[in-house]
């Protein structure tokens, strides 16, 4: 899997928040998406941001929580 360059400055930083507000752990959503934990983890870290494939997953898989989040809702603004 090709890895992007950190482009998005509040990625990895929402990544987390959501993650964390539904107690869900790296694993879980690593083992949903079809990704290891480690590549998630430089995802949440910001050392590389997810494919536009992937990335739609993790939306997906938010979304099928309940959550009405997009890309713009991941990409536009620091999540608290």
């Amino acid at each position: 899997m090709k890895m992007i360059r950190k482009k998005h400055p509040f990625l990895a930083k929402n990544l987390y928040v959501l993650r964390q507000s539904l107690g869900l752990t790296q694993d879980y959503i690593a083992e949903k998406i079809g990704v290891n934990r480690t590549t998630y983890l430089c995802w949440e870290i910001g050392k590389y941001e997810p494919p536009i494939s992937k990335l739609t997953d993790i939306i997906n898989l938010y979304v099928s929580k309940g959550l009405k989040i997009d890309y713009n809702y991941l990409l536009s603004k620091p999540l608290e």
